[in-house]
């Protein structure tokens, strides 16, 4: 990773919070109005093109990293609470 570059895998998953965000609120599992910002377009464009081959070649990845965002971004908030 270069100084002045994001990691990709930072990145992966700013954009399965995009698109997860964008999803109506009643089948979201989580949502962050800022992901898309953190989001190369390029890597947008071609993540949304290509999530359904990614689901069908790895099934439930997505969904884990969805679950495990929505752990993490509640836990935090637990912590901030206290």
């Amino acid at each position: 990773m270069k100084r002045s570059q994001s990691s990709i895998t930072a990145e992966g998953i700013a954009l399965i919070r995009a698109i997860e965000s964008s999803k109506p609120e009643r089948e979201r599992i989580c949502y962050d109005p800022y992901a898309r910002y953190f989001v190369n377009p390029r890597l947008a464009f071609f993540g949304k093109v290509l999530a359904g081959y990614g689901a069908r070649r790895s099934p439930g990845v997505i969904e884990f990293l969805t679950a495990r965002t929505r752990y993490i971004d509640d836990y935090l908030r637990s912590c901030v609470a206290d």
